[in-house]
């Protein structure tokens, strides 16, 4: 199955990486055996929207394939946003779930540029503890264990993409405090943004702007990037910052999301 999305081929990224990927013929199969609670390192794809007959055979599918999973995601392989019988799945308990796929070949500073911070990649080991530790206060909704189990599992992920020289973890430190944090990696000239964070108290200052312009400038130049994607909610903020660096939207990625009972919800979504 040839996956047109950008959204899902830049997930491929990191199954790459750290995971496997199968190829069904009919779907494609994303397993991370060392993050099995990574809800988009662990789930199906298949190549159209669903039709009704494919409901139920879908959730089969994806029971056989992740027997032991809490969580379900399902994508499919739509770059308009067509949903077919998507909304069917809601009455099973799941939720759609649309992103915005946004690409940017050129970049320009944002109107509000932070000139305090200092943006940078990481480096130390205390640097990536620092990046660890603000990822869980940017998410103190989930679950509190297993989500700091799983945020050091995945960072854990970036930190060996980096030493492998497939990118980088940036951090913005004000005062040597790392106050935002993105992560971006490539594969054959297209970067994929992950996670892009700052800290709840100092939002609105124009850090998540200055710290992905500098790190698309870094992947332009210094990496020889082609085409960097972003995927955000469409109804959030983040969008907007985005597009005013460059980014524009380019396609609609869809998924199915069915959340374990727990509700411990680690997307690390598509924008990580």
């Amino acid at each position: 199955m040839q996956i047109k999305s950008l959204g899902y081929q830049t997930d491929l990224i990191f199954a790459r990486f750290s995971g496997e990927i199968v190829d069904r013929g009919d779907y494609t199969v994303i397993r991370t055996p060392s993050n099995p609670t990574f809800w988009y390192g662990n789930f199906t794809v298949f190549p159209q929207p669903p039709e009704t007959q494919d409901v139920t055979r879908w959730m089969e599918i994806s029971k056989l394939e992740f027997p032991t999973a809490k969580h379900c995601v399902i994508g499919f392989d739509s770059v308009d946003g067509e949903l077919g019988a998507a909304r069917e799945f809601e009455a099973l308990e799941f939720n759609v779930v649309e992103t915005v796929v946004m690409t940017a070949s050129e970049i320009h500073a944002p109107p509000k540029v932070n000139l305090e911070a200092e943006c940078c990649p990481i480096l130390t080991s205390e640097d990536w503890e620092q990046a660890i530790a603000l990822r869980i206060e940017c998410n103190d909704d989930h679950e509190p264990e297993g989500y700091k189990l799983f945020i050091r599992r995945k960072m854990l992920e970036y930190q060996r993409m980096t030493e492998a020289g497939l990118g980088n973890w940036w951090g913005a430190f004000l005062d040597g405090k790392m106050v935002s944090s993105l992560g971006l990696f490539l594969d054959n000239g297209v970067g994929r943004f992950q996670s892009v964070e700052t800290h709840a108290d100092y939002r609105r200052r124009g850090l998540c702007g200055t710290l992905v312009h500098t790190a698309a400038k870094h992947a332009f130049e210094i990496l020889k990037a082609r085409v960097l994607v972003m995927c955000a909610d469409p109804e959030y903020h983040a969008a907007r910052i985005y597009e005013s660096i460059g980014f524009k939207p380019t396609e609609m990625q869809i998924a199915l999301e069915k959340p374990p009972p727990e509700d411990q919800p680690f997307r690390n979504s598509s924008s990580g």
